[in-house]
């Protein structure tokens, strides 16, 4: 997704309220899809607590489907971002022998194992 706060949205923000938007994109950034999610979940809630109040009244109608129409767009963009997902190959960056030492998050952590790799081969 864009960073609305560097770079001005055209559309106003239109992907987060789950309109079409030709800028939308999925990036696989950590936690990208678990926001993903969480919108069309939030949704999907508000759509069901808004049915069951407003059914009735068929002023309401438009409304409805304009929610339900929002739900299926970023269920699509969900879909194939998950699909896309499924065809990425992982590779490991560091082999480790020790699958229980805790793998490395930090930049200092990297430089400091480097490190003890170089004194290491020097004795």
């Amino acid at each position: 997704m864009r960073d609305v706060t560097v770079h001005d949205c055209p559309k106003r923000m239109a992907c987060q309220s789950g309109n079409k938007c030709g800028n939308f994109t999925i990036t696989h950034r950590k936690g990208e899809l678990e926001n993903l999610e969480s919108i069309i979940n939030s949704l999907t809630v508000n759509y069901q607590k808004t049915l069951s109040i407003v059914q009735h009244d068929k002023s309401y109608t438009h409304m409805l489907s304009e929610i339900k129409n929002k739900i299926s767009n970023l269920n699509v963009i969900k879909e194939r971002a998950l699909s896309k997902r499924n065809d990425l190959t992982p590779i490991r960056i560091f082999d480790y022998i020790d699958e229980s030492i805790k793998l490395p998050h930090t930049l200092s952590e990297l430089f400091a194992i480097e490190q003890h790799k170089i004194e290491s081969s020097k004795a």
